[in-house]
């Protein structure tokens, strides 16, 4: 990353200042305020450089991570100018590989109230780019893998003074391990240790469910094994019963069949001798019968007859009585007893010769009846005595029909003796073909239990194929997982790191302290001191020796930091002179001057304005009632 321009706006004592960053060889940052040139505290040198780009890239200050947002009254707004209390920006230009970027940070904007923007502005005859996120922190984001670091990693590599090593020197060991790994980004790897974890908790998870499986499965295909042999047991059972019925069963089939026939010829024999029985009834009783009714009815139309010609016969009689009473009381001059009226001879004659012919009449009428009388009381006799014998003809064929009856109760006897040889044949049947069912339905259990089986030791292979991967997938997990652990890759990388900033330590102590001082950290990163004729021990050092100590270790640091990151063209070094004599300050500037050389910019930060005349260039701050200005 190349750091090209920066500008700032109402941001802290500034109001506006710009200032080119590249290429400007090494650079002193000296001030002045109002009151004292010589005393340059408070007069926002460290604001220009050390705060403003910090907050540009990161929206962080480097005296908000030191202090905290609420240490000495410093909140998110601290970085707008008390004085103009609004409209807060600072704008960086850089780039990243042919690639131009643009960064405006605001805060209390009329405007842009208090957002970041990212845009693109490699094309000068377009309007940038605009590739700002949703929401600020995404595009916080986008800075970062921009730029291919993130703030801790910035301060480390580019600015000193208020950053990492006074820090270090001051932090225990535990706090040194963490900044360490900060530096070396070691994070990514307890990330990466955490999503193995992960992955190998679900791996240990799947085997353990596919173990479950493996199990449940082996223990059903030893079911359906098991299953299988019984039902192969209960075929073979089943197969020597229906034999052993068949051969029974021919026996009694053979023994049934002559039964039935035999009782199939009796029925026949029965029921042929019912139907002659049945012929003869129909053709002798039954004529009998009707001829007896009809001659019954016969004798009571006869009775009837007989009946009426007798009551006729007495009023005949009694006709014949009165005519001859009137015979022989009437006579010539009687009076009629009709009309009241004297009767003639004629009359008289005429009387008794309708009255003789009438009684002739009669007589005759009289005689018939009786001759009629007599010959219907014989017919009568006769009749009675046909319908007594056809009576007594009937009653003889009551044997007839007992035979009949005792036939019927033969036959039904038969008949149900037929069925019972029935059911014998259909049972037998049955059984046999029960034998044959169950023949067939445990075959058909075998077909299945074969499938199953087959089915149930594909899935078991199938299981315990991904049982034995996802084992195989656990185990390259756990050692991925002991890769990425302080044992693994982690402390590969501690050690090579620890080693490289030893030997940058080597060099450094060797240039600015002549060899008087060497510095080394150990593996539990106690910082190791042997100061000649003096302290073994960072603690006992003076402050000079621990001044020198520290810049030894920063630098160090840093080129460690920058060896894992994508370089700059910019170091800042903040007030590095405080405690050092001058050849310290000589030998720290001689190898700065270096840094110039590689990188393109050195800006320090001193209080010590005579030593202008060793820097490429100077900027002067100076604050006046409230405002700095370059």
């Amino acid at each position: 990353m190349i750091l090209k321009k920066l500008a700032l706006q109402n941001f802290l004592s500034y109001e506006f200042v710009e200032i080119d960053l590249s290429d400007q060889g090494l650079v002193l940052i000296s001030g002045k305020t109002d009151s004292s040139f010589s005393d340059s505290n408070g007069a926002g040198k460290s604001a220009l450089l050390v705060d403003s780009i910090p907050w540009a890239l990161f929206g962080q200050t480097i005296r908000e991570k030191m202090f905290g947002s609420t240490a000495r009254g410093f909140n998110k707004d601290a970085v707008v100018n008390y004085t103009v209390n609004k409209d807060c920006c600072v704008w960086l230009a850089f780039s990243v590989g042919d690639e131009d970027y643009e960064i405006s940070r605001y805060r209390k904007d009329t405007q842009n109230g208090n957002h970041v923007f990212l845009a693109n502005s490699t094309d000068k005859n377009q309007n940038p780019q605009d590739l700002t996120g949703e929401t600020d922190e995404e595009t916080n984001q986008k800075i970062i893998r921009l730029i291919g670091m993130n703030y801790q990693g910035f301060c480390n590599s580019v600015i000193y003074g208020q950053g990492a090593a006074k820090r270090f020197t001051q932090c225990t060991n535990s706090e040194r391990r963490k900044i360490f790994e900060e530096f070396l980004q070691l994070g990514v790897f307890e990330q990466a240790r955490k999503s193995v974890m992960s992955e190998l908790s679900i791996a240990i998870d799947d085997v353990r469910k596919l173990d479950h499986s493996v199990d449940t499965y082996e223990r059903l295909l030893k079911d359906r094994k098991f299953d299988r042999g019984e039902s192969i047991e209960s075929l073979k059972e089943a197969k020597r019963l229906r034999t052993s019925m068949k051969e029974n069963t021919k026996i009694q089939v053979k023994q049934l069949k002559t039964d039935r026939k035999e009782w199939e010829s009796g029925i026949t024999r029965i029921k042929s001798d019912t139907k002659l029985l049945k012929e003869k009834l129909k053709d002798v009783v039954t004529p009998s019968e009707a001829k007896v009714s009809r001659v019954e009815k016969e004798l009571d139309v006869a009775k009837e007859i007989l009946t009426n010609n007798s009551y006729d016969l007495r009023g005949y009689t009694k006709d014949l009585a009165v005519i001859k009473k009137h015979s022989v009381e009437f006579q010539s001059g009687d009076i009629c007893p009709t009309c009241d009226r004297k009767m003639l001879v004629k009359d008289v004659e005429a009387f008794h010769k309708n009255l003789t012919t009438e009684k002739t009449r009669l007589e005759q009428l009289t005689k018939s009846c009786r001759k009629l009388e007599t010959k219907y009381n014989k017919n009568l006799r006769e009749k009675k005595q046909i319908v007594q014998d056809l009576k007594t003809f009937v009653s003889e064929c009551a044997d007839i029909r007992r035979q009949l009856l005792i036939n019927d109760s033969v036959l039904l006897r038969h008949e149900k003796k037929l069925v019972e040889i029935t059911a014998k044949e259909s049972t037998i049947s049955h059984k046999t073909n029960t034998y044959s069912e169950q023949i067939e339905q445990f075959e058909r259990l075998i077909s299945q239990a074969d499938k199953h089986i087959y089915r149930n030791s594909r899935a078991l292979s199938a299981f315990q194929m991904e049982r034995d991967h996802e084992k195989s997938v656990s185990e390259d997990l756990e050692f991925v997982a002991y890769a990425f652990s302080n044992k693994g890759i982690k402390d590969f990388i501690f050690r090579q790191s620890l080693k490289f900033v030893n030997d940058h330590l080597a060099i450094l102590s060797q240039r600015i302290s002549d060899g008087e001082i060497n510095v080394s950290l150990t593996n539990s990163l106690d910082v190791g001191v042997d100061i000649k004729q003096a302290a073994q021990t960072y603690q006992g050092a003076s402050g000079g020796q621990g001044k020198r100590i520290d810049l030894c270790i920063a630098l160090a640091l840093q080129a460690l930091v920058e060896s894992g990151w994508q370089g700059t063209n910019l170091m800042i070094i903040d007030e590095f002179d405080a405690a050092l004599d001058k050849t310290g300050i000589d030998r720290f500037l001689s190898l700065l001057k270096e840094e110039a050389a590689r990188k393109g910019s050195v800006f320090v930060i001193s209080h010590n304005s005579y030593l202008s005349d060793q820097f490429d260039k100077e900027i002067v701050v100076e604050y006046v009632e409230g405002v700095s200005t370059v």
